[in-house]
């Protein structure tokens, strides 16, 4: 599933009625409010195949990094986050470091995106070695 709109209530009664392997938010706007991702993390807490998320470019930071732990660490089947171009800086990689140490999901993922945003080299080290 694919939103690159605003994230609206049908958009979210959409993901959780259908079976998802795979979403993808790119809101034309360029970034999804904190209030919006809540939305839509909590939707899908409650799909055990969700294989990918795509939050390319949505300008989630480093607050938006707690709520995809949150969704990490309630995921057994997620493989792959892209969180590229995010504003994410190390405490919320941090963030969801924790979350991969403490998750089921950690040995299912296989890809994690972190490109493109301010991290240091310690915290790209530290997310290796969790991975």
């Amino acid at each position: 599933m694919r939103i690159s709109s605003k994230v609206t209530d049908d958009k979210i009664a959409e993901i959780i009625e259908k079976p998802l392997t795979e979403l993808i938010l790119r809101p034309s706007d360029g970034s999804v409010s904190q209030k919006d991702l809540l939305k839509v993390c909590e939707a899908l807490k409650s799909h055990t195949s969700l294989t990918r998320l795509d939050l390319d470019s949505a300008g989630i930071g480093d607050e938006g990094c707690k709520q995809i732990a949150q969704l990490i660490s309630a995921s057994k089947a997620l493989h792959a986050i892209d969180l590229q171009y995010n504003n994410i800086t190390t405490v919320g990689a941090k963030t969801l470091a924790e979350a991969f140490q403490t998750s089921n999901s950690k040995p299912t993922i296989r890809d994690l995106h972190l490109g493109r945003n301010d991290l240091k080299s310690e915290c790209v080290t530290a997310m290796t070695g969790i991975l």
